[in-house]
């Protein structure tokens, strides 16, 4: 995008309107990121204004249809607010990052862009625990395991023994490999992590998930325990 001439450049130089199109601005964002400057969120700074004012007049808080992701059309917009929710978590903007996610959970339920993985992991590091049982709800066949094992730490934590126990062996029966990788202090990185794609049941799994929510297991009295308990069980 970056080589020369840009013709994409002397458009916008013409016609500077064109920036207020949420197509435009989820195309520059791409294009910056694709510059991998030393910090891009200072890049993005002008594109994060304009963006969020965007998306908050052009669609609303409480869709009364989804935004359904199959239609092309509609993918810029969800994409842009995806990146917004990123970047303010990277500002320590954590609570404007959680309402952008359940906002993009409400105009695409089908979660194409993998949301629900960090709304329940901040649910649960918040103490939401009916949230979280909510929204995993939605999601009863689903093989994110953040979603199953989210799903039974909040069960457990409500004192639904007999639900979590149900969840947690579920859950484990999918993804074996997260009990242990949740046990240890230390685990070792895999060498053969490929972002964006990670097996179920795999190491890669497992290291990802441990590195994201073992610290809330290990903060829930009792829930390690409980883990390596059922876990034999399973086995």
């Amino acid at each position: 995008m970056w080589e020369q001439p840009n013709p994409w450049l002397e458009m916008l130089e013409k016609h500077p309107e064109l920036a207020g199109s949420i197509v435009v601005i989820g195309d520059l964002i791409q294009s910056v990121y694709q510059l991998d400057g030393p910090n891009p969120v200072i890049t993005f700074q002008p594109l994060i204004m304009l963006a969020m004012l965007q998306v908050k007049s052009l669609i609303p808080m409480q869709p009364e249809q989804p935004l359904v992701w199959a239609i092309m059309e509609n993918r810029p917009a969800l994409r842009v607010i995806g990146f917004l929710a990123d970047t303010m978590e990277n500002l320590n903007e954590d609570k404007t990052a959680l309402e952008m996610r359940e906002w993009l959970l409400r105009l695409n339920p089908n979660d194409n862009q993998g949301m629900r993985s960090e709304v329940v992991n901040t649910y649960l590091r918040l103490g939401c625990n009916d949230d979280t049982v909510a929204l995993c709800a939605h999601y009863p066949e689903d093989f994110d395991v953040s979603i199953n094992f989210g799903h039974a730490l909040a069960l457990f934590r409500l004192g639904k023994e007999h639900a979590a126990n149900k969840r947690l062996i579920e859950a484990i029966t999918h993804s074996p490999r997260i009990p242990d990788a949740l046990q240890r202090k230390r685990m070792k990185e895999p060498t053969n992590l490929y972002p964006g794609y990670i097996s179920i049941g795999s190491e890669g799994e497992a290291w990802n998930y441990r590195e994201c929510a073992r610290a809330i297991w290990a903060s829930t009295p009792g829930a390690l325990d409980w883990l390596k308990r059922i876990a034999k069980v399973v086995k």
